[in-house]
């Protein structure tokens, strides 16, 4: 096994080129609205809906540095292969103390534990995520751990109704939001239109933006999805390229 190595709304505007632009409303409460947990209580789960995979070697959230380093260990990372079946072949970096999410190596980037363990991301990653970052024009941990419930749980809704999630769906039944900072970035953030019933869920996980590692860009990571397209933290990520 390959060891791993180290508030209300207002528009944001950029400059488009050849995308068309769209505002997004900007949530900057200085918290981030995902940030606690809570339990919801039981009821019928969709097929296709993963269950929650249990992580050893914990530590409080006391012990968690405060400067946003990543609580991630080469044991969490051996535990998060062997618990999730990660290959092999996908290349992991545990961050050193002074990298943060938006500090991926070159040909690296950088994804949260939480998207694996909650929400059953896999590798290569779901095709469909990595394109809506891209259209949107950030990397994908700009993306909150709520798009990737939103996306997972809305895929498998679609499927029960017969019918396929692309990003045209996924746009129109969501909006994107922009949240708080980390250094000088936003995160970003959806929120459902229509009040669709998801099935028992965590929609709130305690301190998920502290676990996170780098991943290479590498066909075992991505499949076929174009790896120039795989973007960096962006300070201007609003523009977007209307589906369909």
């Amino acid at each position: 096994m390959n060891s791993s190595v180290k508030g209300e709304s207002e528009v944001l505007n950029g400059e488009c080129g050849d995308r068309s632009c769209e505002g997004i409303p900007h949530e900057d409460t200085g918290s981030d609205p995902e940030l606690g947990e809570e339990k919801v209580p039981d009821c019928a789960r969709l097929d296709g809906i993963p269950q929650k995979i249990e992580m050893p070697w914990r530590s409080s959230s006391r012990s968690l540095a405060r400067d946003g380093q990543s609580g991630m260990t080469e044991d969490i990372v051996i535990a998060l292969r062997e618990r999730v079946g990660i290959s092999d072949a996908v290349k992991i970096l545990v961050p050193l103390p002074d990298q943060r999410p938006m500090d991926a190596p070159p040909g690296w980037f950088c994804l949260y534990e939480c998207f694996l363990t909650e929400f059953g991301i896999r590798f290569p990653v779901l095709p469909l995520l990595l394109e809506y970052a891209y259209e949107r024009g950030v990397a994908l941990s700009q993306l909150t751990h709520g798009v990737v419930r939103h996306m997972v749980f809305s895929a498998a809704l679609a499927k029960a109704a017969g019918m396929k999630l692309d990003r045209e769906l996924f746009e129109r039944i969501t909006d994107l939001r922009a949240g708080v900072k980390e250094g000088g970035f936003k995160r970003f953030h959806t929120s459902m239109k229509h009040d669709i019933v998801f099935g028992d869920h965590r929609t709130k996980i305690h301190h998920w933006t502290r676990y996170y590692f780098f991943v290479k860009v590498d066909r075992a990571s991505v499949g076929d999805f174009d790896p120039s397209h795989v973007g960096i933290w962006s300070s201007r990520p609003l523009w977007r390229r209307q589906p369909g």
